[in-house]
């Protein structure tokens, strides 16, 4: 088992073993989120284990620990499934000798954090990042019964958890309140780093305009994320025009990719749009601060998103948001300060966007850099972790006396994924 070390000052900050299912080289906003997650914790002191997948011989990434799952390689889409059954990291996690685990997905190493917790006898955490169900027309699944079973399945790998930490206290109220979980309950937001959004890393406004084809426009919108039907960016095409139909100069740059971005660049064209829109394409993370800081206004369109933090990246750059009232959209935005909320619909977006351009007051608040920097989020997730340890020995009892009976191998715990019941 590894070694623990007990500085003067105090107890060593707890070892964390992370379970994901997405992780770099791979870039997603679980990935991302895991990665920083990581680094923060190292930084202040924790020692780390990550459990990724393999995604076929990449470099590791310098200091980190990572055991990679052998996995199915999806290069079409530059993703893994990775395969913990077959590849069990039961020995690896044991002889990193964690004091607590942490889930990042409900399935696959998820699965396989649950298996590790039971028979290591240590509490787990779970960050719910994704509503899944809104996401099943990618397999063409999306009808009624398959949703109300992805719930389930997911409610039921909740409950086994010692702690559920959502990425807003939105998605917390809905998961207590909708989904009548019982388990212990936090949130924490997926942090960012301020020197990504340093005044050296803003410069340059005028010549990222000018670069995108939009340099006179006013005011320039733009949109973030992956380009897709979930996302909603019709909306903001269609903002665009309902403010250029009021007579405004505007603009719309798309930063990212994705299956709708083609259909948007024809429809644009239809609409007259020409000349007013511009696909960056796929952005990544060094350049995305200095693209998002030369619009005038972010528009997050998105129903489905549990935090979006591109919203937050939006803020950090000094970009005031207009956002649906959903989930993600209420925890970013606090209306009359960084931005404003609209109801889904072009003309109101449009209107708040103009309200955004007449009155800056309502969308300049500075970003909460005490809440979302890396020592501040290490903080947080400490408490966290204390917090979950405490629950685990207060409602976990049997746990210790099953990992002595099965050390070696991994066990269910509390409840069964498959034949899960749905609501």
């Amino acid at each position: 088992m590894g070694d623990r070390r007990e500085p003067a000052s105090g107890p060593a900050p707890p070892r964390v073993a992370l379970f994901t299912n997405n992780y770099l080289p791979r870039v997603s906003g679980v990935a991302v989120a895991v990665d920083f997650l990581e680094r923060a914790l190292r930084a202040a002191g924790h020692e780390t284990l990550v459990v990724a997948p393999d995604y076929g011989g990449e470099p590791e990434l310098p200091g980190a620990r990572v055991r990679r799952v052998r996995s199915i390689q999806l290069r079409r889409w530059g993703a893994a499934i990775p395969l913990p059954l077959f590849d069990a990291p039961l020995r690896e996690v044991a002889l990193f000798a964690p004091d607590v685990l942490h889930a990042h997905h409900p399935f696959l190493n998820g699965e396989a954090a649950v298996c590790a917790a039971d028979a290591l006898g240590l509490p787990l955490v779970y960050t719910f990042h994704t509503l899944y169900e809104s996401f099943l027309h990618y397999v063409r699944l999306d009808f009624g019964p398959v949703a109300r079973g992805v719930r389930a399945f997911v409610r039921r790998f909740v409950e086994r958890c010692d702690l559920v930490v959502a990425p807003t206290e939105p998605v917390r109220r809905h998961l207590v309140s909708e989904w009548g979980v019982s388990v212990p309950t936090a949130t924490a937001p997926t942090g960012l780093d301020p020197e990504r959004f340093s005044a050296r890393a803003l410069v340059g406004r005028g010549a990222t305009r000018a670069a995108l084809g939009l340099g006179g426009r006013a005011p320039l919108l733009v949109w973030a994320g992956r380009v897709a039907e979930e996302k909603d960016p019709r909306l903001a095409l269609a903002t665009l025009a309902a403010l250029v139909e009021r007579g405004r100069d505007a603009g719309l740059v798309f930063l990212g990719d994705g299956p709708l971005a083609g259909g948007l660049a024809r429809q644009a064209k239809r609409l007259g749009l020409d000349g007013r829109v511009a696909f960056a394409g796929f952005v990544d993370q060094e350049r995305l601060p200095a693209l998002l800081a030369a619009g005038d206004v972010f528009l997050f369109t998105s129903w489905n998103d549990t935090q979006g933090i591109v919203g937050y990246e939006a803020w950090a750059a000094g970009v005031p948001i207009v956002a649906v009232p959903s989930m993600a959209g209420r925890a970013v935005v606090d209306p009359g300060r960084n931005g404003l909320l609209a109801g889904a619909e072009a003309r109101e977006f449009a209107s708040a966007v103009e309200a955004l351009r007449d009155r800056p007051e309502l969308g300049n608040a500075p970003f909460p850099w005490e809440r979302f920097g890396p020592a501040a989020l290490a903080a947080h997730w400490r408490g966290l972790y204390a917090e979950a340890e405490a629950a685990g020995r207060r409602s976990a009892a049997g746990i210790t006396a099953r990992a002595a009976r099965v050390p070696g191998r991994f066990t269910r715990r509390r409840a069964p994924l498959v034949g899960a019941d749905s609501d």
